[in-house]
């Protein structure tokens, strides 16, 4: 054979296969033209028992085999949201209407693969209704909050200013040690406790004495923080001397008593530092010095010092003369004055005789002077 019959024969075994090859292809499109042509078909054979049953024809005529198309149809509409049994009922369903509508060939039908997904369809919506209703009540029982935290301080935790929540535990002071003239304090807040320390001074210079009526003062360096210190040096305490009566006590002849009053006075400078009242102490001698001078005294006018000589002059003694004179309660310038006109009904008299006549009765000169001036004379 030659190199040309070679070449034409390799030429020729080439066009064969692609011919095969062309063939092959051909064949898969027709089978796939036909599948496609049967799966059209099948949406109108499941149709016609409802087109059937629709013109009133009986039941009788269809083949006792096949489904109730009908039945399933009503079912799947009473239960669109079955549980996974009902899916399960309904790709069986729609498995066996095709295989009756097709003969041999067992492929689901469009509208079972419609339904079937239509099914699933309604249940991924339902559980995305309540996953939406679970989102909006928590919105709506909780507050989200994208917290804007200020800082901790001494005595409060990081705080949201948002939301009023905390986080974490309180900055805490920073004490400052205390100083003579100031407590504890924060060196942060400047919040304070305990007490100032006080200035330390151990020498004094005394500028100014203290006396019993005014201050005095004095300076010092506190030997702590070297500051001058000046103090008030407080007032000096009095000196009292001894009790004064300032208001006698009054005792009636019938014995009742009215307390009087006394005084101490500093000896300093003379003020008064103490008072208090005094009862007399009475015995019966006295009590009864008190009502015979008393009793004088109610029909005639005597001096202080001429009522004692009197009452010593009827037995009783010098002290219970004196005591029962003290207390019988006589205004003695009134005494006078009686006693002046007591002495003008007998006579006459010039003021100073009259004067110097009462003053020879016992009366003191400022008694007399009192006496005979009221007179008019």
């Amino acid at each position: 054979m030659t190199e040309s019959e070679k070449m034409q024969e390799q030429q020729n075994e080439s066009t064969d296969i692609t011919e095969e090859t062309e063939l092959t292809s051909s064949e898969v499109d027709a089978d796939k033209n036909s599948f496609e042509g049967e799966t059209e078909t099948t949406p109108q054979a499941l149709d016609e028992p409802e087109v059937m049953q629709s013109e009133g024809e009986s039941d009788n005529e269809h083949n006792d085999d096949s489904p109730n198309f009908e039945n399933q149809t009503e079912e799947a509409i009473e239960n669109p949201n079955g549980t996974g049994d009902s899916f399960k009922s309904d790709e069986t369903d729609a498995v066996t209407l095709a295989e009756n509508s097709q003969g041999e060939e067992k492929k689901p039908s469009t509208d079972a693969i419609k339904k079937l997904l239509s099914n699933k369809t309604v249940l991924i919506g339902v559980g995305i209704a309540v996953v939406a209703l679970i989102v909006i009540g928590l919105f709506a029982t909780h507050t989200i909050c994208f917290h804007d935290w200020a800082e901790a301080t001494c005595t409060e935790p990081e705080t949201c200013n948002i939301c009023g929540r905390t986080q974490g535990e309180p900055a805490g002071h920073n004490w400052k040690a205390a100083t003579c003239t100031e407590p504890e304090t924060c060196s942060v807040c400047g919040a304070t406790q305990g007490s100032a320390l006080g200035h330390s001074v151990s020498e004094w210079t005394v500028d100014t004495e203290a006396s019993c009526t005014s201050t005095g003062l004095r300076h010092g360096k506190c030997t702590r923080c070297g500051e001058t210190v000046q103090e008030t040096i407080p007032k000096a305490k009095h000196t009292p001397g001894d009790w004064e009566v300032t208001e006698e006590a009054k005792i009636s002849p019938s014995g009742t008593i009215t307390p009087g009053k006394k005084a101490r006075k500093c000896t300093v400078c003379g003020q008064v530092v103490e008072t208090e009242s005094f009862t007399p102490d009475i015995s019966k001698s006295k009590m009864n010095a008190l009502k015979k001078a008393d009793s004088y005294l109610s029909w005639g006018a005597f001096s202080e010092q001429g009522l004692i000589e009197q009452l010593e002059f009827e037995g009783f003694s010098q002290e219970d003369a004196e005591w029962g004179v003290r207390y019988c309660g006589a205004d003695w310038n009134e005494q006078a004055y009686k006693k002046a006109n007591k002495y003008l009904s007998w006579g006459s008299f010039s003021h100073k005789g009259l004067v110097e006549q009462l003053v020879f009765e016992g009366f003191t000169y400022d008694q007399a002077e009192y006496g005979v001036s009221k007179t008019g004379l």
